[in-house]
């Protein structure tokens, strides 16, 4: 198991926890969770994993305990609870700014000098190509192995420019290694470069319709109806779910493929005018 500092998702740490006692241990249980850090119902911690029942400030202290978290790696976890668990757009940008305050947290927040790293799609998936390929310099190479291939100059840029930001650096066997696995914005970024990014992705998204089996993408599509309310929820819930696919990547310590994932959620026409039942 990585680090609790590798973690931004407290229902992930805790499952990858879970996984790891389990795994040593075949008696290791929920039940034996619960009756430890005094949780009444046995079938609660499994909707704490599921993301369907949160934890109170007590409760966190008591599974920091359990897992005997030592004090920096506490106080982690409840800027992590914190985080998952805020209930407002303006605290959940006050805990996840407590949260990458924690000077051992491996979330590399890219400022605005550094967002020329989203000027180009292909920066950030050379960056994550270097997650599994062991690149000393053949640039040729490194362009054709992404898909679409970009050109040998293009992935020329690409390593100056990563190495400039210090994404990567140089390891004394002549490879490269990256520096951070986990790279955010942050809260209301704002930046050309970002748009475009944006932009770039959903046309790669528009290309893989095409390019790739169906057994090796997945891209569906559903058209509802909803109030404003609800449409903010769904919007939440989308966020979230990123957050969690950001934990799984974060977490896997053997990647063989670099992948992109998007969401896409707009309107496809205007207001209708709110109407009283009956």
């Amino acid at each position: 198991m990585d680090s609790i500092y590798a973690y931004t998702d407290y229902r992930r740490f805790l499952a990858d926890f879970y996984r790891e006692r389990k795994a040593a241990n075949r008696h290791f249980s929920h039940r034996h969770v619960a009756a430890k850090v005094g949780i009444k119902s046995t079938g609660h911690f499994s909707l704490i994993l599921q993301g369907k029942a949160n934890i109170s400030p007590e409760l966190t202290l008591r599974l920091g305990e359990f897992m005997k978290l030592r004090k920096r790696e506490a106080e982690y976890f409840e800027s992590m609870v914190a985080f998952g668990q805020a209930k407002s757009e303006a605290a959940r940008r006050k805990a996840w700014e407590r949260l990458i305050s924690h000077k051992e947290c491996r979330v590399d927040i890219v400022d605005p000098d550094r967002f020329e790293y989203y000027e180009k799609w292909y920066y950030s998936a050379v960056l994550r190509l270097l997650d599994i390929y062991p690149f000393a310099g053949d640039h040729a190479r490194l362009a054709r192995l992404l898909d679409p291939p970009i050109t040998t100059a293009e992935a020329k840029k690409a390593i100056s420019l990563l190495a400039r930001l210090d994404f990567i650096r140089p390891r004394p066997d002549g490879r490269f290694e990256t520096t951070a696995r986990t790279l955010s914005t942050g809260y209301a970024a704002r930046s050309p470069h970002i748009t475009a990014f944006l932009k770039q992705s959903v046309d790669l998204a528009l290309r893989a319709i095409d390019a790739f089996p169906r057994t090796e993408r997945n891209i569906s599509s559903v058209h509802f109806s909803v109030c404003e309310e609800t449409f903010r929820k769904i919007e939440q819930e989308a966020r979230d779910f990123r957050r969690k696919v950001m934990a799984m990547a974060e977490a896997d310590t053997a990647p063989t493929r670099a992948y992109q994932f998007s969401m896409q959620i707009f309107p496809l026409s205007g207001r209708a005018p709110r109407t009283r039942p009956g």
